[in-house]
């Protein structure tokens, strides 16, 4: 009896009315990540340099290596990966400021690949299109790809690992090359950007504990379920280990230099951090007043269209009575039940919105 933590699950295989529709849906598609990326590339060229690219260039890029690497300063402006393209990019062609977002664009330009990719494994042809501009279209999403900051690395990385999670653990590309893929694209995030440790502790338990119970439902039964498990999960292991090396003394350090402080502090219940958390992820914490009025606004908008994309996706789901990839679907509501509960419980400790 084959269940979804096996490595040879397949999904159903898409009849001819369903390939046709995905040719023209993953055309569509296709056009409108060109447009998003033109205007991305328009905006990083128009756009005047901002106060944290100026901050970075002036203290890390002009700097060395070493300097960016070993992060030994005061702050947590630099985003060590994106310190890295940048100063590269500034060496090969100067400090114009577009020059300075050319990696981001870079970056930007694969973040749409593995979106596409991503969807157009995971939901049928009619959703591709729209599921891909709301992702897309994120008023914040689009400043980070056109800014010299490490927001967008760290976004571009987080959805190429959930693409190769998607492979794995649907049996369409269960590989070595896979998991070491999945473990190195998560660790990247962290070294994109530190606040990615709300995306990288829930995955990474998460994915650990698909492995183990991968081996517990393993066809294997003269093999112990702990040898079964090591033997996929010393992969990821190493990799986390190796960043656990380099992150938890600068951890430390920033600690130490008071980058950590918690600030805006609310009394800690439970009913503050929940009405914390739902007004910050829906934009509502933002008064539709003041200077930022138009651009507050514009992100409300897009979390309500989010929100009821969401539930078209459900209904329909719901509607057809089967999901396209059972294991990454769970594997998914997993990583979104546990990140909510990491941020709250962040909230409820540390006092902090």
């Amino acid at each position: 009896m084959k269940t979804i933590f096996d490595s040879d699950y397949i999904a159903e295989i898409p009849s001819d009315k369903e390939t046709k529709l995905s040719v023209f849906s993953s055309r569509l598609t296709l056009f409108a990540g060109l447009g998003f990326f033109v205007y991305c590339v328009l905006r990083a060229y128009f756009v005047g340099i901002v106060h944290d690219e100026a901050y970075t260039f002036e203290y890390f890029i002009k700097g060395e290596f070493k300097e960016i690497i070993s992060q030994q300063h005061t702050t947590l402006n630099n985003h060590m990966l994106n310190s890295l393209l940048v100063k590269m990019s500034y060496m090969l062609f100067g400090a114009h400021v577009f020059f300075l977002r050319l990696p981001t664009l870079l970056l930007f330009g694969v973040y749409l690949i593995y979106t596409f990719k991503l969807l157009k494994r995971t939901l049928s042809p009619l959703l591709l299109l729209p599921s891909f501009i709301i992702l897309c279209s994120n008023p914040f999403l689009l400043d980070f790809f056109s800014l010299a900051r490490g927001y967008a690395g760290a976004i571009t990385v987080m959805m190429a690992c959930l693409y190769y999670t998607c492979e794995y653990i649907s049996g369409r590309c269960s590989t070595i090359r896979n998991l070491w893929l999945i473990a190195i694209t998560s660790s990247l995030t962290l070294l994109f950007h530190f606040g990615m440790l709300n995306f990288f502790i829930p995955f990474a338990g998460i994915f650990m504990t698909w492995l183990f119970f991968r081996a517990v439902f393993a066809n294997d039964k003269n093999t112990s379920v702990i040898r079964k498990f090591f033997s996929l999960a010393w992969r990821p292991l190493l990799v986390y280990g190796l960043l656990a090396i380099y992150v938890i003394p600068l951890i430390i350090h920033f600690k130490e230099k008071g980058e950590f402080t918690v600030w805006m502090p609310n009394n800690g219940s439970l009913h503050d951090s929940i009405a914390s958390l739902v007004s910050t992820a829906s934009y509502l914490k933002y008064p539709f007043i003041g200077y930022d009025v138009w651009v507050n606004m514009s992100c409300f908008i897009f979390s309500a269209l989010m929100i009821l994309w969401a539930g078209v996706i459900l209904i329909s789901i719901l509607f057809k009575g089967k999901i396209k990839y059972p294991p990454f679907a769970i594997f998914s509501w997993a990583i979104i039940i546990v990140i909510t509960i990491f941020i709250l419980l962040q909230h409820i400790l540390l006092k902090n919105d």
